[in-house]
């Protein structure tokens, strides 16, 4: 049984209190998607993750674009999903869209002010604000070109938390493909993520060249792939 089901797409809004003092020393958990794992037109939540390790999935990705708008252009839609027991989506302030995080930033409980339990990356759709006008929104829509960034998450249910009081942070870098006005439009792609290891310490985003370190040992970077289930709630 899944955490994650078709509820997720209510909005929901996290407060991140009584996060654990540093008790350890803090290192830092990349997992690698391999093969990187594509969602096109699933046509409801799926690509499953389990990012906490429990056994039960706790993150996902929608996207759509099999639509036609009024105005006959395609209508794509490009979005993660999170269950906020366990999993919590870093999101700006009003219309829920991911925040996209780049190298270097730091993703700590100051990012989860906005949380959600769903995050937009990016849309293309008629009437997405009214008044019969298509609209843009999300941060990877970038113009209708795409873009690869950092989705921010704050994590519980590792071994030894106090669920709902110790949060993890971390990253996962997605990319979502341009707006080219057919079903292939802002199809999400996802490449890796990590997070700290010890609950409340913040994790920064390395630059990629970063990652040729880890791979020759040069850190304490714990390097592993996670199997994921394709099945679609």
């Amino acid at each position: 049984m899944r955490h994650l089901t078709r509820s997720t797409l209510a909005a929901g809004a996290l407060k991140l209190g009584g996060l654990a003092a540093f008790q350890a020393e803090a290192s830092v958990v990349y997992v690698d998607l391999v093969p990187d794992l594509v969602t096109a037109n699933n046509a409801t939540i799926g690509n499953f993750l389990d990012l906490n390790g429990d056994g039960s999935d706790d993150f996902a990705f929608g996207h759509d674009a099999t639509d036609t708008g009024s105005d006959g252009q395609t209508d794509a839609i490009a979005v993660v999903f999170s269950d906020p027991s366990f999993v919590m989506i870093a999101n700006d302030a009003g219309f829920p869209s991911a925040t996209r995080f780049g190298t270097g930033s730091t993703i700590d409980a100051a990012a989860f002010a906005d949380a959600n339990k769903v995050g937009v990356l990016a849309i293309d759709d008629f009437d997405l604000n009214g008044g019969g006008v298509r609209a843009q929104a999300g941060n990877w829509y970038n113009g209708g070109a795409g873009t690869i960034g950092y989705v921010g998450f704050a994590m519980t249910g590792l071994p030894g938390d106090v669920v709902g009081t110790d949060y993890h942070f971390g990253w996962m870098r997605v990319g979502v493909s341009a707006y080219d006005n057919t079903s292939n439009s802002l199809v999400i792609t996802a490449y890796d993520y990590a997070y700290e290891s010890v609950a409340g310490v913040g994790i920064t985003i390395p630059e990629p060249a970063g990652w040729a370190l880890f791979a020759a040992g040069g850190t304490a970077l714990a390097a592993r792939r996670r199997r994921r289930t394709a099945t679609t709630a």
